[in-house]
């Protein structure tokens, strides 16, 4: 007997965790170096008016080298599911019926991986973070159902 549905979670390989994580040390680590530095070379006239300008670029800044992370990291504590029922698909609470898929391919780079659906009409769409093992179980299921 056929299991009604499957579900499908994403996974963050450890390479790639680790990889965004040292860069955001280093990208964070030069930059409030790069800040401190440029709060004492500033005259204090010059620092007045952009003192607060130069503060929340490098802030903005700082941010932004972290998120890559951080995203990853919510990711893996909390995974996108890719569910499976008997005819469609369901992706971030989108539904998508099996006939409107035209191709499936497992896709891997060394910073994406995931899924990559072809449709009917022309469209792509790529679920990322998805494992080989998740392609083929649902490659499996597809064709079982088609």
């Amino acid at each position: 007997m056929k299991k009604p549905e499957i579900t499908l979670k994403t996974v963050i390989k450890k390479e790639l965790l680790k990889k965004h994580l040292i860069s955001s040390v280093i990208m964070g680590s030069l930059g409030l170096l790069l800040m401190i530095f440029g709060l004492y070379l500033i005259p204090d006239q010059l620092f007045k008016f952009f003192g607060p300008v130069f503060v929340v670029t490098w802030i903005v800044l700082g941010v932004s080298w972290v998120r890559p992370y951080a995203i990853l990291k919510k990711l893996q504590l909390s995974p996108d599911e890719l569910i499976i029922r008997k005819t469609t698909l369901i992706y971030k609470g989108k539904m998508i019926p099996f006939h409107k898929i035209k191709r499936v391919h497992y896709l891997s780079d060394k910073e994406k991986y995931g899924l990559k659906l072809e449709f009917t009409d022309g469209n792509e769409l790529f679920m990322p973070y998805f494992t080989k093992k998740s392609f083929e179980e649902m490659k499996g299921v597809m064709v079982s159902h088609r």
